[in-house]
């Protein structure tokens, strides 16, 4: 499995993490509006100073969020009814599991719940999840 390469909250977070959140941004956000809006609206929101793009990466992004939110794989979960941002929690084997997923959409015979990977490849299987230190010798998935 392939370590996470920095934190995006520590000192550097310049170029590795910028594309990633940008594109985790969109896609939170231009789903709620219109199809015939979401390109112009794209475009403004990178086109701010404080995101420091030039042109192409601008395009490339927009090209590459476009791409995401179009593809008839993801309809569901960029429909109408799909929530982004959504908290969720449960008691699994007694203990109570809390976070936040990037985007949710309960269907008539589905409960999709994505959570994006902007900083290193996700894993391919249940068994491949990183595993995290949580206590005295405990580990846990991370």
């Amino acid at each position: 499995l392939e370590p996470a390469r920095r934190s995006p909250l520590g000192a550097d977070e310049t170029a590795l993490y910028r594309r990633g959140r940008l594109v985790h941004r969109l896609l939170e956000l231009l789903p709620k509006l219109a199809v015939d809006e979401r390109a112009a609206a794209c475009a403004r929101y990178l086109s701010l100073p404080g995101h420091g793009l030039g042109s192409d990466e601008a395009g490339e992004i927009v090209e590459h969020t476009r791409r995401i939110i179009e593809a008839p794989e993801f309809a569901a979960l960029f429909a109408p009814g799909s929530r982004a941002e959504a908290p969720i929690g449960a008691l699994v084997d007694g203990r109570v599991i809390a976070g936040q997923i990037d985007r949710l959409v309960v269907t008539d015979d589905a409960v999709l719940v994505v959570d994006y990977k902007t900083n290193r490849p996700p894993p391919e299987r249940p068994e491949d999840v990183a595993v995290l230190a949580t206590g005295a010798g405990s580990r846990e998935p991370a």
